[in-house]
């Protein structure tokens, strides 16, 4: 989609280790967490979420309840 709409400042990458994601996230510029509609995450917080406050960028969130 990023291809499509001409998004040159946008990069989508590959699957990495969890060894690797530490650099890949403290090299952004913000974060984002986006979840579904749906009522199971009304009352759950995103597992990312501790990992992406660890490395004190912003973070944009897409999420209906608790979270």
């Amino acid at each position: 989609m990023a291809i499509d709409l001409h998004l040159d400042n946008m990069h989508c990458l590959a699957a990495v280790g969890m060894e690797e994601v530490g650099g890949f996230l403290g090299s952004a510029d913000a974060l984002l967490i986006h979840l579904n509609a749906d009522p199971l995450f009304k009352t759950s917080i995103p597992e990312k979420t501790q990992a992406d406050m660890a490395v004190g960028k912003p973070i944009f969130r897409g999420v209906s309840g608790d979270a």
